[in-house]
């Protein structure tokens, strides 16, 4: 893609000169200082580092400098030297700009030149900044990722004055750095990119003959920054190697690699750090691929739609996509096409999605979500009005032993089932209501159907499911052998057999503590299927509170929560599926007074 470069001028400090606008912001997440137990911590009032003014680092022509930085709290708009060579007149310096970007800056004479970060920091996270010169041009990174370049023929002259951390001159006492600073590194030769990118995770190869100096900052006590590079720069803190107040402070590294990515529909921009809610990305897939293992991408409430917002792919990391204020106001709106999240490259359980609702999306395997040989956990979910053909609220195929967790799947339509498919996958379903769902085959609600497969369905509440097939709750086949647990399953309906559940050739479904209408006798059994009727099975009205509004919670005259008057009520009756679930069970969530039993 060409890229447009214009420039400005802009007046510093009474110096004129012109700056390269920013590019695309990329960032990988991954931040943490490379090595060591020590950094310094600088209070950008007058605390700096003297480098000296050795020969080594008298650079012109092709160089890069890479130092690892961590801002203050309340740092928007501060001006913040960090690291560089110069004075008033020439040199080069790195900076965090008042606009709140990175900047490298180079002069030769009173021409100043510099170069921005696409992206804005506010946070107070570690991150790796990178500047090169190469053949006249420009490039700045961040985290290693290329942000911005430009230029040509563009040249600096060395200060002639001492080299510096936590400052942007060594000739005028300001702009000084509050924060932290670590792993300090000045090149007299250009940088590539894999180089850049590598430098985040490997320590410097010694000797090499292009690494000037080299402050690994790792002393932890003392006067003396040692120059790890052979080539002897020595530095002292503050003015001298006496103690005195410019002295900045040694601290032990907090190497966290967890960081939290922000999105926001309304106010976001996918060229934003997505590091801070100040600062956040637009869509979920940026999010999501500048997040690392371990990370969570944190939603803002609002409608999604749209491309980067719809057929979402964890691509593999182990993160947490999150909504900040639950499913009711968080919504991925497919708009009629595609679906909203796909898991295809072996997920685990340490994969979540959190907090939801999916809806409007129509493709062959299921509009909501997709899990293809992977297993994530899906959780506080609401997957609703979505179509497909195989499937079409959620579908877990072939070793997706996905774990989908107090969701609530209702009035998705497909042809082959409605709510959620399983297919050769130990696919747990807890605490979830299914319901309204309707499909053309059997198993409006969940269908399990080909083994080997083991899927487990406890704490559910399956109910109002419509099939044209068999099993309108329910439906199990063909070697998938579930296991239904303190559950109720009621007022399903088919067109063949099994109005609420059935299991067909070659499957073996085990029932127990559960509310299944019409009892063992309305379980359609096809073939050689085996129905393992447990203990504590019941087939009387469950009394939910309020059905018709999809209020699927038990009457109780202890009192329960009433989802249309947002309050806990009290019941003039109670349902018989209280406390009633299997006595062996952990009692979970249920609030006091619970009975010491499940429901």
């Amino acid at each position: 893609m060409k890229k447009q470069w214009w420039l400005y001028t802009l007046l510093i400090g009474g110096l004129f000169g012109f700056v390269f606008p920013a590019g695309t912001a990329l960032a990988t997440g991954t931040y943490c200082q490379v090595a060591g137990s020590s950094n310094l911590t600088f209070d950008g009032l007058d605390d700096f580092v003297n480098l000296g003014n050795q020969p080594s680092i008298r650079l012109s022509g092709d160089m890069a400098i890479s130092v690892w930085v961590k801002l203050n709290p309340g740092n928007a708009g501060q001006y913040l030297g960090i690291a560089g060579k110069l004075n008033s007149v020439q040199g080069f310096s790195l900076v965090r700009h008042e606009n709140n970007r990175f900047r490298f800056w180079i002069a030769n004479g009173f021409s100043f030149t510099g170069l921005d970060s696409s992206a804005t920091y506010t946070d107070t996270d570690w991150h790796y900044v990178t500047a090169v010169l190469q053949n006249g041009s420009l490039r700045l990174y961040v985290d290693g990722q290329l942000q911005s370049q430009g230029g040509s023929n563009l040249t600096f002259v060395d200060s002639g004055q001492f080299a510096h951390i936590g400052r942007q001159y060594s000739s005028y006492n300001g702009r000084f750095f509050a924060g932290q600073i670590d792993d300090v590194r000045f090149y007299n030769r250009a940088l590539s990119s894999n180089e850049v990118l590598a430098g985040m995770s490997t320590l410097p190869t010694i000797p090499d003959p292009g690494l000037a100096g080299y402050w690994s900052l790792n002393e932890g006590q003392g006067q003396i920054v040692y120059d790890l590079s052979g080539n002897n720069n020595q530095g002292y803190l503050g003015n001298s190697a006496n103690v005195e107040s410019s002295d900045p402070m040694w601290t032990p590294t907090d190497c966290v690699t967890e960081k939290t990515w922000y999105v926001n529909a309304f106010q976001g921009s996918d060229n934003n750090s997505g590091l801070s809610p100040q600062s956040p990305f637009a869509t979920i897939q940026h999010g999501i691929n500048a997040a690392s293992d371990g990370d969570t991408v944190m939603v803002a409430q609002g409608i999604y739609v749209g491309t980067g917002n719809k057929n979402l792919d964890f691509g593999g990391r182990l993160i947490t996509v999150k909504s900040s204020n639950g499913p009711m106001n968080t919504v991925i709106d497919c708009q009629g096409s595609g679906r909203g999240f796909v898991f295809q490259s072996a997920e685990t359980n340490d994969a979540v999605l959190d907090g939801f609702t999916i809806t409007n999306g129509n493709i062959d395997r299921a509009g909501g979500i997709y899990c293809f040989n992977s297993s994530p956990t899906i959780a506080n979910c609401i997957v609703t009005g979505n179509h497909g053909t195989l499937a079409s609220g959620i579908y877990c195929r072939d070793n997706s032993h996905a774990m989908i967790v107090r969701c609530r799947i209702v009035n998705n339509v497909g042809q082959y089932n409605g709510g959620i498919r399983i297919v050769r996958s130990h696919t747990q379903i807890l605490n979830c209501v299914i319901s309204g769902n309707t499909s053309t085959e059997g198993g409006a609600g969940i269908r399990c159907d080909y083994g080997p497969a083991n899927p487990v369905i406890e704490n559910c509440t399956i109910t109002n499911n419509s099939a044209v097939g068999n099993g309108g709750g329910l439906w199990a086949g063909f070697g998938s052998n579930p296991t239904v647990n303190n559950s109720i399953i009621w007022n399903n309906a088919s067109n063949v057999q099994g109005q609420n559940v059935a299991v067909s050739t070659d499957s073996t479904l085990t029932i127990g503590y559960s509310d299944i209408k019409g009892g063992q006798s309305d379980v359609y059994q096809i073939g050689n299927a085996q129905l393992v009727w447990g203990q504590g099975n019941l087939t009387v009205d469950p009394l939910f509170a309020d059905p018709d509004q999809g209020d699927y919670h038990l009457r109780s005259l202890g009192g329960r929560y009433s989802a249309v008057l947002d309050q806990w009520v009290v019941d003039n009756s109670q349902s018989p599926c209280i406390d009633a679930g299997d006595p062996a069970s952990d009692v979970g969530d249920e609030p006091d007074p619970n009975g010491g039993r499940i429901n």
